[in-house]
């Protein structure tokens, strides 16, 4: 049996060297950053100089108002699942087990599915305003979308063998759907 050449790595397989490497670019656009800002490349208004960026950074931290802010904002990420998913979950069953269903929501589905949920956002702030509904339909739209398919996906992809012999032996539709997945 001949024996395989192994290709020579251009850098040697060592962790600091990978972590090192991995820096370079973060760095780069840090430098970029800071050049940019003080030979005024950049509008101050729109892109502040890392210095402002720092300086406000520790003054949040410090009155508390960052920890705040990343409470408002985790809250509104966690209801927008939530909802999303319940009601992603609670539909894609419904469709997946029911063929009428199914084909009453087929074109719905492939009309709204493709539309990203970041188009939705002129829409939600017409319909909702500005405030934190408006946030979290747009978590929830996010999130809805792939649990609905992934469930519908997943029921359809059952055995109908076994469907068949749970049917059979007398279990009604929620228990033939509760004991497999738990």
């Amino acid at each position: 049996m001949e024996k395989r050449k192994r290709k020579k790595q251009i850098l040697p397989n060592n962790t600091a060297v990978s972590v090192l490497i991995s820096l370079i670019l973060p760095i780069l656009l840090l430098v970029f950053w800071f050049v940019g800002s003080n030979k005024e490349l950049f509008n101050p208004s729109i892109i502040p100089t890392p210095h402002k960026m720092w300086l406000q950074l520790t003054k949040m931290i410090s009155d508390g108002s960052l920890l705040e802010h990343i409470v408002v904002s985790f809250r509104r990420v966690i209801l927008g699942y939530l909802l999303g998913a319940a009601s992603g979950v609670f539909l894609g069953v419904l469709i997946g087990l029911y063929t009428r269903l199914n084909q009453l929501f087929l074109t719905l589905i492939g009309l709204l599915r493709p539309i990203p949920p970041i188009a939705c956002i002129p829409l939600f702030i017409l319909m909702m305003g500005i405030g934190e509904t408006s946030k979290t339909a747009l978590i929830f739209i996010g999130a809805f979308w792939p649990c609905l398919l992934n469930t519908i996906s997943g029921i359809h992809a059952a055995n109908p063998k076994l469907i068949e012999v749970a049917e059979v032996f007398g279990k009604n539709k929620f228990v033939i759907l509760y004991h497999p997945l738990f």
